[in-house]
């Protein structure tokens, strides 16, 4: 979707993937490694319409709104259980590579809180193996992916053009 309107961008529902299909996709005899590529947030609905149990919440933002005008936010957000809210689900035999995290600029702990938030949900999930990848230049993502991959990637990067759907 090509539009001026944010409203248009409906985005994919992570924690719903995680609540109802990814135990479907994942092979109990293999190295399973999910890469999600997203800014960060969960922001997949209107925010009058997100589930909230206490301090656990479905989308980033609402954490972030929460705590960040808090100086001791991370302190906080140990003491408060802030987190996203639990999926009962565990994991263990699946790694994660979170790529092309782009935090907000109005902020300077927005990154290490996207990271804490994230951090938190996948430990609960049973999930230890995972990354962080910010949005960075095309060569950083390679080498980050690659030192948690360990390989090497190869080819070409080549320019793609879009057409635009109205």
């Amino acid at each position: 979707i090509n539009s001026n309107h944010n409203a248009d961008y409906v985005g994919a529902d992570i924690w719903q993937y995680f609540d109802e299909d990814l135990a479907g996709d994942i092979d109990k005899d293999a190295r399973n490694t999910l890469f999600i590529i997203t800014d960060g947030y969960l922001d997949f609905e209107k925010t009058e319409d997100r589930a909230v149990q206490g301090n656990r919440f479905t989308s980033c933002a609402q954490l972030i709104n929460s705590l960040k005008n808090y100086p001791d936010w991370n302190t906080r957000f140990d003491a408060g259980d802030y987190g996203l809210m639990p999926v009962g689900k565990k994991f263990s035999n699946l790694r994660v590579v979170l790529l092309e995290i782009n935090p907000k600029q109005d902020w300077n702990g927005e990154f290490k809180l996207l990271t804490r938030i994230w951090g938190k949900w996948f430990n609960e999930m049973g999930i230890d193996n995972y990354c962080f990848i910010k949005n960075d230049n095309i060569n950083e993502v390679r080498e980050s992916m690659e030192k948690f991959m360990q390989v090497t990637t190869t080819g070409k990067i080549e320019t793609v053009s879009w057409a635009s759907v109205t």
